[in-house]
């Protein structure tokens, strides 16, 4: 670990360019082969573009990289093989899992995670949602502390790198927590050989490619990909989007990280469609409109709210006791439901933030 600095040099595009061409010049495979070994350079067409630069163009696949790569290796070559979860522990855990409730937009994990070796025939999304929902809970009572720390590390890593939009600060904490999930698994397990390197470099090798990916994801602009949708025609269920101008992506990013510190309040027109089937001028329950009455002052504290012949200061809206009831609605191509409807109850649940009474920031999973 003392050397960390000296796994990753940054390469030379002008070299990179030689190197390809060399590799084009090589009349047979074999010496193609031997020269890509040599090199680890090879031809691509994209070379011919005088404005594309192999070295600071490159990407970071979350799906091979993270998920078919590391969390597959973290979960069955780390935990499985070296006995850290046995057969009987991923029953208790399939157990565990079959009681969450997620929404049926993120899909689903295969029912058996212990058969086979375990895991076995995980795609890269199901790997992505193992982590991103299940791991925590799931995983917790059966692995130790040092275990515990390399899955909190990693959990975190996917939240970060998976992410439509990647700033720099998030992507220097991606950084430093792989960092250290690595010198934990050196110092609790050892350096394991995989395809003769150690597995610290072969980690590190594959999630960052070449250390100006963060420059390249902002470039000193800590919303740099806002910029990038902004410009960037997009199909399909995305199109939504294209009615937001950067200033409005801007402040719904700032939204979904600091609801503390930027309260949202005002209304605007609902951008999707109500779906049947439906109920019109149902009056509502006391319970109901005391809860209209305490969020709408909670949110506009400008204005006072009161239910019809309620105590209230003078001036006070009156809420209407009677609404049209909608079960589903539709927003851009996804359609989110209710309990109310039984048939489509996996699309009533949802996950929001709140602010704890210390002033923290959790997540809670919920019911529409």
């Amino acid at each position: 670990m003392e050397n960390m600095d000296d796994w990753f040099i940054t390469q030379n595009s002008n070299e990179h360019r030689q190197n390809a061409l060399g590799w084009r010049r090589c009349n047979l495979d074999a010496s193609q082969n031997r020269f890509a070994k040599q090199t680890g350079v090879r031809w691509s067409e994209l070379l011919r573009l005088p404005y594309f630069d192999p070295i600071m163009f490159t990407i970071v696949d979350p799906m091979h990289c993270l998920f078919l790569g590391i969390a597959r290796w973290i979960v069955k070559r780390l935990w499985i093989e070296t006995g850290v979860l046995s057969q009987e522990t991923l029953k208790i855990i399939q157990k565990k899992m079959n009681e969450f409730q997620i929404p049926s937009d993120l899909g689903r994990i295969p029912g058996k995670i212990y058969s086979g070796e375990g895991f076995a025939n995980f795609t890269a999304d199901q790997w992505r949602l193992f982590f991103n929902i299940y791991a925590t809970v799931a995983l917790w009572d059966h692995l130790s502390v040092v275990d515990r720390k390399i899955l909190t590390h990693y959990v975190r890593i996917c939240s970060i790198l998976v992410s439509r939009i990647v700033e720099t600060a998030f992507m220097n904490e991606a950084h430093q927590r792989l960092v250290e999930v690595i010198k934990l698994i050196e110092t609790h397990y050892g350096s394991f050989l995989n395809s003769h390197r150690k597995i610290e470099p072969e980690i590190m090798r594959r999630l960052m490619n070449d250390n100006q990916i963060a420059n390249l994801i902002s470039s000193g602009i800590e919303t740099k990909g806002l910029d990038l949708l902004n410009n960037t025609t997009v199909v399909g269920s995305l199109s939504e989007t294209d009615e937001f101008s950067l200033d409005e992506m801007r402040r719904y990013l700032l939204y979904s990280q600091d609801i503390r510190q930027l309260p949202i309040t005002g209304q605007e027109p609902f951008p999707g469609e109500m779906l049947r089937p439906s109920t019109e001028n149902i009056v509502l329950s006391d319970d109901m409109l005391d809860r209209i009455v305490e969020y709408y002052n909670a949110t506009y504290e400008m204005y006072n709210f009161q239910k019809p012949f309620g105590e209230g200061p003078e001036g006070s809206i009156v809420i209407n006791v009677k609404m049209n009831k909608f079960r589903r609605c539709q927003i851009g191509s996804e359609i989110f439901s209710s309990l109310m409807l039984s048939r489509h109850v996996n699309s009533s649940f949802i996950l929001a933030k709140f602010v704890t009474s210390d002033g923290e920031v959790d997540c809670y999973p919920g019911q529409i």
